[in-house]
């Protein structure tokens, strides 16, 4: 991700056990353009499947500080929250899939600073199973970071 303005920078270390590790663990990826929205949720874009049993993980960023009441877009897990105490905030959470679909993974919200205006940036990111017979639910999130 590039961001527009380079004075706010956001990451998160994860590691995923139980996807696939011959060739490309991500059968697909995608990234929403970084914007200054109000209120000051990431809104990570959907993507579409092409493979059964994968594990769909969304990181989102708001430099408005909204952890740690940040609530996951529904149907995901939070896995990860993480903040440098400057308002500098992630979130990270999967969701597996069964079927090749379209997954649009709807928006982070919390209940602090809705009235703000501030950059955010997400990613969406689809994991294969190990092997053609899956299932998502077997790839397990390793903390590396907190």
């Amino acid at each position: 991700i590039t961001y527009a303005n380079s004075d706010y920078s956001e990451f998160s270390v994860t590691s995923w056990s139980g996807a696939e590790t011959t060739g490309n663990p991500w059968d697909q990826a995608a990234a929403a353009t970084p914007a200054k929205v109000a209120p000051p949720y990431p809104n990570p874009p959907s993507v579409t499947t092409t493979v059964t049993d994968t594990l769909v993980v969304v990181f989102g960023m708001s430099w408005a500080g909204w952890d740690p009441l940040a609530t996951m877009p529904s149907g995901y897990t939070m896995r990860e929250q993480g903040s440098n105490g400057n308002n500098n905030d992630v979130a990270v959470g999967p969701k597996a899939l069964a079927a090749a679909t379209t997954e649009d993974p709807g928006t982070f919200t919390s209940t602090l600073n809705p009235g703000n205006t501030a950059d955010t940036a997400a990613v969406t990111i689809a994991l294969k199973a190990v092997g053609a017979s899956g299932p998502a639910g077997r790839i397990r999130h390793r903390v590396i970071n907190q």
